[in-house]
């Protein structure tokens, strides 16, 4: 047998055991590095405060056909156990709705949707993009082999094709109340694959066939991304020694608002109580919760009053705002 038949055989027959494993296998090679890399997501033996995914303002992810990576970045958060996650997107706006509907006096007795009980964020996490390529080099080696031995060769063996998928990511810690860059991580990888692109023989195939779909775990840029923010945040953990155990605590402390001071039941507290106010905010400037007196038609009276004293103060309320106001023994 000539030599170049017995190369185009040796030839052939390795491209054929490179991409039949990939048939074979139910997950591809990004998927299944994706599945190990989270298995190595660091772990918190507690959590170092409240934290909420915010999106950059460049939408990096609508150049690959991606969707926003907030969820994922969830995921890793949540699975190290160093943050505890609060919404501030799709679960905030339903709260919204929610309240108004408690200020609408929609929702049942008892249902305790109201002001003071959405948890404060101490940092926001964002995710960012330093650069991504979907092919940053690469080369075709079928077509020099093919020179080397024959245009007969080349037709048959097509083409192999290196394509190397990169992504370079920041994450960025920012404290919620300074809104100063607590920590600034970089994550990177990057990965190769190794396509044989058939010939005039018409045969194809390939360790890295284009995946379906156009999220995270079905492209291979989508992947390598993924892979890179696991990257960044084991980096961020690392840098997290220097973060206050109480966050809140350890912000500078907001001076008192005169404005929202507690008088109890006095002059200053009437004074204070505007119409049109929440009974939350009414509640806040007296400083303790009155009984209810009477309720109907969407209008409910409150009386405070304290112990012996002959001082109170009544207010009417429609639909959660206050319509009127009395006092006594004042």
């Amino acid at each position: 047998m000539p030599i170049k038949n017995i190369l185009a055989a040796a030839l052939i027959s390795s491209a054929l055991l490179i991409s039949s494993p990939v048939t074979a296998q139910s997950k591809s090679s990004g998927r299944k590095a994706q599945e190990n890399a989270q298995a190595d997501i660091p772990r918190c033996t507690r959590s170092l405060g409240t934290i909420a995914v915010v999106e950059p303002d460049s939408n990096w992810w609508q150049r690959y056909k991606l969707r926003s990576p907030e969820s994922f970045i969830k995921v890793i958060v949540a699975r190290s156990g160093c943050f505890t996650l609060v919404d501030r997107n799709k679960g905030l706006n339903s709260r919204a709705l929610e309240r108004a509907l408690a200020d609408n006096d929609e929702l049942q007795e008892g249902s305790n949707i109201g002001r003071k009980q959405v948890k404060a964020a101490d940092y926001f996490i964002v995710p960012d993009m330093v650069g991504g390529n979907e092919n940053s080099g690469g080369g075709s080696i079928g077509g020099a082999i093919a020179g080397a031995l024959g245009g007969g060769l080349g037709g048959l063996l097509g083409r192999v094709k290196v394509n190397k998928k990169e992504a370079n990511v920041t994450l960025s810690l920012v404290n919620a109340r300074t809104t100063e860059m607590e920590v600034i991580s970089e994550g990177y990888y990057r990965k190769s694959d190794l396509s044989v692109r058939g010939g005039g023989g018409g045969w194809t195939g390939g360790l890295a066939g284009a995946l379906g779909g156009s999220g995270y775990e079905n492209t291979k840029i989508g992947q390598v991304i993924v892979l890179a923010y696991i990257d960044a945040y084991r980096d961020m953990v690392q840098n997290l020694g220097g973060l206050p155990a109480n966050a809140s605590a350890a912000a500078p402390q907001t001076p008192d608002d005169p404005g929202r001071a507690s008088y109890g039941v006095s002059r200053s507290a009437y004074d204070s109580i505007k119409e049109g106010m929440r009974l939350d905010d009414v509640t806040q400037i007296i400083g303790f919760s009155g009984d209810e007196k009477s309720s109907g038609g969407g209008i409910t009276t409150y009386e405070w009053k304290t112990g012996a004293s002959s001082a109170l103060i009544v207010g009417v309320f429609q639909n959660g705002r206050l319509i009127a106001k009395s006092k006594g023994g004042m």
